[in-house]
């Protein structure tokens, strides 16, 4: 019986022990990292109508610029993958490498049987022009 209550006994020690080295190591990682909020110390000194007419000034648009529809994507700020040809797949040879937008038994290019494996992408992509907006400067 006694040897029951000596190794819970050691058991629990051990457990404290763990615990109480997991706080420190995460107090001593916070005060590492500066990860203190800026809301839980009384030091911190903020003006914050300063903040805020800083954050106007810099969304305000200073001159509107005319903008007209981008050509290349006809404004719709995308255009058609070159890689899958808008299908959403494509398949690369693993004898040769290149890339084919369909699938085939036989490598086009490099004449191998089997050897296409699937890779998935978007139908779509951004267009370079315009960003993906749609309009550009006139």
């Amino acid at each position: 019986m006694k040897s029951r209550y000596k190794y819970g006994l050691i058991l629990l020690i051990l457990i404290l022990l763990i615990f109480g080295i997991g706080f420190l190591a995460i107090k001593k990682l916070r005060s590492v990292n500066n990860t203190e909020s800026p809301f839980e110390g009384s030091n911190q000194n903020f003006n914050t109508k300063n903040q805020i007419n800083e954050v106007v000034t810099q969304n305000t648009p200073s001159e509107t610029t005319k903008t007209i529809q981008c050509p290349d994507c006809s404004g719709t700020g995308n255009l058609v993958c070159p890689e899958c040809n808008g299908n959403g797949l494509y398949y690369i040879c693993s004898a040769c490498g290149r890339k084919y937008h369909t699938y085939l038994n036989t490598c086009p290019f490099c004449g191998a049987k089997n050897t296409l494996v699937q890779h998935i992408c978007s139908p779509t992509i951004p267009c370079p022009r315009c960003g993906g907006s749609g309009q550009i400067p006139a």
